[in-house]
């Protein structure tokens, strides 16, 4: 099995409710935005019949990459990626489609609100072979014929941690899995019998997905357990609402050691709707007042 590493940040939206949770910092480089200050997703549209690879580049105004990688798009086909703008600012754009290249700066004019996510910067690849951008606010983004329908959820019993590796055991993290492929690959060596039934019973091929979520308590006896029931936002984005509970007593000693907590849950969606390619994860502290959200992309 291939271990995967996670890096603190990666791929992360935080909505300004959340902003301070994070360092703003990345390896001491201070041109980089706060975390919690970009809050504008990208839309990746592939208007062509056939599938398309987008190379896209996103460069604030002093020259930080907030986005740099290429995307497939099937055709007719829309990807989303996470985290590529800040409400306000000015950032160049580089797409190239197949030898074709774009290069565009643009003024995001969005105003930011307590939101995970506060707009898109929208990339056509369009019919005659060219390269659009549009910047769309959260206002005007929410098209109900593009939103996932969730049908219904489940708790896992038992959780384990997958096979993963991190650069940090305190930050809270997860993953969000869309394929029996990726959770074999994260789960399949798992000594768990409750585990492999929850997997197994997974019906990724009908629109389940599922989430795996950790967090840290301050003592051996808290959980993490879902704080209300999975919904989907007004921006049509899937949130999963976590806290961390005690589950002794308050007169009942706990061991003092800050402890990994976590939670395995199984999304269900109307296989008939459009697919469920990002969630959000927001994770309550066990006093009550600690948030930290997230955003994951689906792993296939």
């Amino acid at each position: 099995m291939n271990r995967r590493n996670f890096v603190v940040g990666t791929a992360l939206v935080v909505p300004s409710l959340f902003a301070g949770c994070l360092d703003g910092t990345s390896g001491g480089d201070p041109s980089r935005p706060d975390p919690g200050d970009i809050s504008i997703d990208g839309r990746v549209h592939n208007e062509m019949d056939e599938p398309h690879t987008f190379e896209v580049r996103v460069e604030t105004e002093n020259g930080y990459a907030l986005a740099d990688d290429a995307y497939e798009v099937p055709g007719g086909g829309t990807e989303r990626i996470a985290g590529i703008g800040v409400p306000g600012a000015t950032q160049t754009f580089t797409i190239a489609v197949d030898g074709t290249e774009h290069s565009e700066t643009l003024s995001l004019a969005i105003e930011p609100a307590d939101h995970v996510v506060d707009g898109y910067v929208d990339i056509r690849y369009t019919t005659a072979g060219e390269i659009e951008l549009a910047v769309t606010p959260r206002s005007e983004s929410t098209d109900p014929d593009s939103v996932p329908v969730l049908t219904g959820y489940s708790v896992s019993d038992s959780v384990v941690r997958p096979d993963v590796e991190r650069d940090s055991e305190t930050d809270s993290w997860g993953l969000f899995l869309a394929s029996r492929r990726t959770a074999t690959e994260y789960f399949g060596d798992v000594d768990d019998s409750a585990v492999e039934e929850f997997i197994a019973e997974t019906a990724f091929d009908e629109g389940d997905r599922l989430v795996y979520v950790q967090a840290s308590a301050p003592q051996t006896c808290y959980e993490l357990a879902l704080s209300a029931e999975p919904s989907i936002d007004t921006n049509g984005v899937p949130v999963v609402d976590t806290e961390v509970t005690r589950t002794a007593s308050a007169d009942e000693a706990c061991g003092d050691a800050v402890t990994p907590v976590d939670l395995l849950v199984r999304l269900s969606f109307d296989v008939d709707g459009p697919p469920a390619d990002v969630v959000v994860v927001r994770v309550t502290g066990s006093a009550g007042t600690q948030r930290e959200g997230f955003q994951l992309e689906a792993e296939r």
